[in-house]
C-alpha cells in the first residue's frame, strides 16, 4: 500500500515509524520505498528553516532533553533538528550523559525484546531516569512515545517530582497548535 503512494516523500509523526520505514525494512528485510521517509521533527525544522513557519509563542526554561535509542539510526539531521526545534522555541536543552549516538534505553525496547519482562524494564528505565535526575532539572523532553511512557512510569514509582514532555507537543504548541495538556 505504501509503494503505491504517489508521493514525494512519507513524513512520519513517529520517529520510531521513520526508522522502521526508512532503515529496518530495507536493511532487514529488502523492501525500500520509492520514496525518502523523514520524521515530523526534520519537516518542521525544514520549514522553520525556510521561513515559512514562524515560531508563534515561546517558552524560557532549561529541560533535559532525552534522546531514545534508535534515533542512532537516524544520524544527525534528526539530532539537529530536535535540538534546532528546542532552541528556536525558547528551551535550552540539556545533555544527558549517554545522548545522540550513545544514548540509553527507557526500557521500553527491553521489554518488548525480553518477552515483557518488567524487571528488565525496570532495571533499564532506573539508568535512564538517573541520568535526568542527575541533570538537577524537573523536566525532561523526549521524542518518542515509548520513552514518554516509560519515563512516566519510572518517575511515578520513585516519587521523583520529573515532569516528562512529549517534545512534538510542545513544539508544536510554540508553531501555534492547541496547549500541550499538562
Amino acid at each position: 500500500m505504501l509503494e503505491s503512494l504517489k508521493t514525494e516523500r512519507l513524513v512520519c509523526y513517529c520517529g520510531s515509524c521513520a526508522n522502521y520505514l526508512e532503515n529496518i525494512w530495507p536493511n532487514d528485510h529488502g523492501v525500500k520505498l520509492p520514496y525518502p521517509v523523514i520524521s515530523l521533527y526534520e519537516w518542521l525544522w525544514e520549514k522553520y528553516s525556510a521561513d515559512e513557519l514562524p515560531v508563534e509563542r515561546k517558552f524560557a526554561k532549561e529541560i533535559a532533553i532525552s534522546d531514545s535509542c534508535y534515533t542512532s539510526e537516524l544520524g544527525n539531521g534528526f539530532y539537529n533538528a530536535i535540538r534546532g526545534l528546542h532552541q528556536v522555541v525558547g528551551m535550552k536543552t540539556i545533555e544527558l550523559a549517554n545522548n545522540r549516538f550513545d544514548s540509553l534505553c527507557c526500557g521500553f525496547a527491553s521489554g518488548i525484546r525480553n518477552n515483557y519482562d518488567q524487571a528488565q524494564v525496570d532495571l533499564e528505565a532506573r539508568k535512564k531516569l538517573d541520568q535526568i535526575v542527575a541533570t538537577k532539572l524537573n523536566e525532561v523532553s523526549v521524542n518518542c512515545p515509548g520513552c514518554w511512557a516509560g519515563i512516566r512510569d519510572a518517575a511515578k514509582a520513585t516519587d521523583t517530582n520529573l515532569k516528562v514532555r512529549f517534545a512534538i507537543n510542545e513544539i508544536l504548541w510554540a508553531f501555534g497548535d492547541i496547549a500541550p495538556k499538562r
